[in-house]
């Protein structure tokens, strides 16, 4: 495309305009390798991918001009992954967001949990566990590999900079909250909403940092000063 820094593969929307249900993805990695092979994992996901890129900046421009659906971020040639996630936070609408980050325990993928990002994965995950991140992040579902969530369940993460307010609670998070009023245990929630222990945590991780909290009781009080509870 002439006069736009990333190879765009065909016009924004088109899809759309053709009446296919298509989504569209921007992809974006320093490699050129790394990009084909996401788009081979999100391909059979019904995704196309309208734009690969080399940078956030980049890939925060082509989002906003495709309208894209999802956006992928591995390691970017501008800054971090984090920081390209966050800068795709400011577009409306906004698209879903995976972050792929370089090694497992990688504490900004805790951070990018905090501010919203719906799937996080290692940037040498396997195809087949990609492809599964995003098809669950699509869904509406936090979707993290087990190998980043050690990294940040039970850690404090600093929120001060979060992208969502106190009064910006996903319905998942007000759910958990619920579930926190009651007294309900990780596995308990766990069993109810037939999601893992791991993933429960995951949830408590993005509503504590929302909270500025650092455990249950603390969020119970900033949510209830909050009005949160009712």
């Amino acid at each position: 495309m002439v006069g736009r820094a990333c190879h765009a593969r065909y016009p924004p929307r088109i899809g759309a305009q053709q009446g296919n249900d298509e989504r569209l993805a921007v992809v974006a990695d320093e490699l050129e390798l790394v990009r084909v092979g996401i788009a081979a994992a999100i391909a059979p996901l019904g995704i196309g991918v309208v734009a690969e890129c080399r940078s956030g900046r980049e890939a925060h421009e082509e989002a906003a001009f495709a309208l894209a659906d999802v956006v992928i971020i591995g390691a970017v040639s501008d800054g971090s992954t984090l920081d390209a996630l966050r800068l795709l936070g400011r577009l409306e609408p906004r698209p879903i967001r995976v972050g792929l980050f370089a090694r497992a325990g990688d504490p900004e993928a805790g951070e990018a949990a905090v501010i919203g990002v719906e799937g996080l994965a290692l940037r040498s995950s396997s195809v087949v566990t990609l492809a599964d991140v995003v098809e669950r992040s699509l869904k509406g579902e936090l979707a993290v590999i087990a190998e980043l969530e050690a990294g940040f369940v039970g850690t404090e993460i600093d929120a001060a900079g979060t992208d969502d307010g106190v009064g910006l609670l996903s319905p998942r998070e007000r759910e958990m909250l619920r579930f926190l009023a009651d007294g309900r245990t990780n596995r308990e929630i766990a069993a109810t909403l037939s999601i893992s222990v791991a993933t429960v945590k995951t949830h408590l991780v993005r509503l504590y940092g929302k909270l500025e909290a650092k455990n249950r009781n603390e969020a119970l009080s900033r949510a209830v000063a909050a009005r949160l509870l009712r």
